[in-house]
């Protein structure tokens, strides 16, 4: 795909699906040489975490590249957040997982608890990503500590985070951190409430943003309330996940 965001989603997407796409064409996008030049040539298993450290370019570049959160024309070549988080994810269980870069992880997590997003303006696109990434990991115990209570600090007093798209984002970070309390129940009835007619949920909010130039920023809306309705089935699901199953106490035959 043209950049390691859309190319991280695509090897997602297939893994939902039963179908197994290699992770190592994500290796294009990774700022360290070398890493590449392994994988290149088949030598996957002798890339050691050392030296596959350093993270991922959102874009294939030879230029230096850094960890950066400010969003301007010059930024976009660098390394982005919850860029990484996603190649992260897609990384997870496969035979690249070295280039995990368990350090850009912690330093990217703001230190209200948050995770930087350069791209999407979210506060919470990228803790989701993370959360779900460090789920039942020991180590990284402190970092979903902070973000579970940024969470439940940043809901509002009516059981939500603003809208359907957010309150999504934030629901399904907080089922990656286990919760079962009155928040995500909270979360799970307003969605009820606020289903469309045509069964889809809507947000005005800009979801995506990026700066050609100074002069030229491209911005996405969710005018087809795809990407909303999306997020909020997949909190849904999760937020089921998150609770115990009852006993099945229905009689044959009944509906």
């Amino acid at each position: 795909m043209v950049d390691a965001d859309d190319t991280s989603f695509a090897i997602r997407t297939f893994r939902e699906l039963g179908l197994h796409k290699s992770s190592d064409r994500l290796i294009v996008f990774h700022r360290n040489r070398w890493s590449r030049w392994l994988v290149k040539f088949g030598l996957t298993t002798l890339l050691p975490k050392s030296l596959a450290r350093g993270g991922f370019r959102t874009f294939a570049s030879r230029t230096r590249a850094s960890l950066v959160v400010d969003t301007t024309p010059t930024n976009n070549l660098q390394l982005h957040s919850e860029v990484n988080l996603n190649v992260f994810l897609a990384l997870q269980g496969t035979d690249l997982e070295n280039a995990i870069d368990d350090r850009m992880i912690c330093e990217s997590q703001h230190q209200d608890g948050y995770w930087h997003s350069y791209f999407y303006p979210s506060r919470y696109y990228a803790t989701w990503f993370a959360l779900e990434l460090i789920r039942d990991q020991p180590a990284f115990n402190g970092l979903r500590a902070r973000a579970h209570n940024f969470l439940r600090a940043s809901q509002s007093k009516d059981g939500t985070w603003g809208d359907p798209y957010e309150t999504a984002l934030a629901c399904g970070a907080l089922a990656a951190c286990d919760e079962t309390g009155a928040s995500i129940t909270e979360a799970a009835l307003f969605f009820l409430k606020s289903q469309l007619d045509d069964g889809s949920w809507a947000t005005d909010r800009k979801i995506w943003e990026f700066c050609e130039t100074e002069d030229d920023v491209w911005q996405a809306f969710d005018s087809n309330r795809v990407i909303t309705t999306s997020l909020v089935l997949c909190a849904l699901r999760q937020v089921m996940k998150s609770f115990p199953a009852e006993p099945n106490n229905s009689v044959a035959g009944d509906e």
